[in-house]
Order: C-alpha cells, then sequence, then structure tokens
C-alpha cells in the first residue's frame, strides 16, 4: 500500500483561501510549490485526486462486511 500526502479533496481554492488566512493570523507560512505561478491558482491535483477515490471506491467491492 501507498502513502498518501496533501489532501485531494481540496477543490481549487481551498489552498489559496488557507494561505491568505495563515498569513492573516502572521503565521509563519511560505508560498505553496507550483500553486500561485499564475494571476489564478491552478488545480494540477484533481486528475490525480479523482483517480485515488475512483480506485478507492472500486476497492469496496473486495470488502466483507460482518455483523455481529
Amino acid at each position: 500500500m501507498g502513502t498518501i500526502s496533501g489532501h485531494p479533496e481540496y477543490e481549487t481554492n481551498t489552498l489559496f483561501n488557507e494561505f491568505h488566512r495563515d498569513m492573516e493570523k502572521g503565521l509563519p507560512i511560505r508560498l505553496p510549490k507550483r500553486y500561485f505561478s499564475a494571476a489564478v491558482p491552478a488545480n494540477t491535483w484533481r486528475g490525480d485526486s479523482v483517480q485515488l477515490y475512483n480506485n478507492w471506491v472500486a476497492s469496496l467491492s473486495n470488502v466483507r462486511v460482518t455483523t455481529f
């Protein structure tokens, strides 16, 4: 089994909103890599997120549920 890092469930503006929230709080935060390179945030992870969830849903057919 692999390791998942990050938040594949995030929508395009979620990281943008969290970044600005933390900036306003004065937290020590760095710009996310490859996210603010354009004037508009880019969701470069959407395709991977969809594949991750499709794989997860497909794997549920192999789960056996037992009731007690």
